[in-house]
C-alpha cells in the first residue's frame, strides 16, 4: 500500500506500507512514513506521533502461540528532522513493546506488555545554548479480567514506570467493577486507584470510562488516590440519563493534601 499527500503549500505526506502473513497464525507488517516539516491535515491523522515533521520506519508482528495465547511486538524508529516542542535541535526517537495476551476463555482475560522508549529534549540544567539529553524509560503493564456472569465483570490492573537515566519511577493499582442490573435498566462503572510517582516526568495515565462522546485519561501525579462512579438509567426508549462522581486525593511533597472531585450529568432523549 502507497498513499502520498500534499497540501495547499505542497508539503507532502508518503506512506508505505506491506504487510505478509506467512501462516494463519502469525503476520508482519512494515511502515515508512515521511511527514514534511510545515505539512497540514484539517481531516485525517495519519500513523505516528505527528503528521508533520517526522520520519519513522515501523516494524510490528503478531503472533497466536497456542491456542488462546498471543504474542505481539514491534518496534518504531523516529527522526525529527526539525525543532520541536522542548528540542531545539533535530532529534530522533525509539518505541517498542511486546505484549502478551491470554483469553482461555469469554470470562477471562490476561494481558501483560512491556512499553520501552527514548527520546531528545534540551538540557536545561546549565545556561547558554541547550545541550542533548536522552531519557530512556520502561513501562511494566498488566491487567486481569474476570466475569463470573453476564452481569459483572472485574478488573484489576497494575502499571509500574521508571526511568533509567534517573531515581524517577512511578506505579499505580486500580481495581474496577460493571454491574448491569436485571431487575431496573440500571449499570454502574466504579473504580478505586492508588498512585505514586515520584515527580511530574513519571506520571502515569490510566483510561476511564465517561459520559458518552466523552473522553477521559487524567494524568496521576504525585502520591494519592482516584476513584470514581458512574450511573447509567435508561427510560424505557425515551431517554437516558448518565451521572459521574470522580474524586482525587493527592499528598504533594512539603504541602497540604490536595482534594479535587468532579460531578458530570447528561440526559439524553430520543425523538
Amino acid at each position: 500500500r502507497f498513499e502520498v499527500s500534499s497540501d495547499r503549500n505542497f508539503k507532502r505526506a508518503i506512506i508505505q506500507c506491506l504487510a505478509a502473513n506467512p501462516s494463519d497464525r502469525f503476520s508482519i507488517i512494515m511502515l515508512y512514513r515521511d511527514y514534511s516539516r510545515g505539512f497540514t491535515s484539517f481531516h485525517g491523522y495519519g500513523p505516528g506521533s505527528s503528521t508533520s515533521n517526522e520520519k519513522g520506519i515501523l516494524g510490528s508482528f503478531t503472533l497466536e502461540a497456542a491456542s488462546h495465547l498471543f504474542i505481539s511486538g514491534g518496534v518504531d524508529f523516529i527522526k525529527y528532522p526539525w525543532l520541536r516542542y522542548r528540542t531545539s535541535f533535530p532529534s530522533a526517537s525509539k518505541r517498542s513493546e511486546l505484549r502478551i495476551r491470554f483469553e482461555p476463555d469469554e470470562k477471562v482475560n490476561l494481558d501483560f506488555s512491556v512499553y520501552t522508549r527514548s527520546y531528545m529534549l534540551n538540557d536545561d540544567e546549565k545556561t547558554g545554548v541547550p545541550s542533548i539529553k536522552i531519557n530512556r524509560y520502561i513501562q511494566v503493564k498488566s491487567l486481569f479480567r474476570f466475569s463470573p456472569n453476564d452481569n459483572l465483570t472485574l478488573s484489576s490492573r497494575v502499571l509500574y514506570k521508571r526511568f533509567m537515566n534517573s531515581q524517577n519511577e512511578g506505579y499505580l493499582f486500580s481495581q474496577d467493577a460493571v454491574y448491569n442490573l436485571k431487575a431496573i435498566p440500571l449499570s454502574i462503572w466504579l473504580r478505586y486507584c492508588l498512585f505514586n510517582t515520584s515527580s511530574w516526568d513519571s506520571r502515569l495515565y490510566l483510561f476511564e470510562n465517561d459520559l458518552l462522546y466523552s473522553f477521559s485519561v487524567p494524568a496521576l501525579s504525585g502520591e494519592g488516590t482516584r476513584s470514581y462512579i458512574m450511573l447509567k438509567y435508561e427510560f424505557k426508549k425515551i431517554a437516558e440519563c448518565r451521572i459521574k462522581y470522580s474524586f482525587t486525593s493527592t499528598n504533594l511533597k512539603n504541602s497540604h493534601p490536595e482534594y479535587n472531585d468532579e460531578l458530570k450529568l447528561q440526559i439524553r432523549f430520543w425523538f
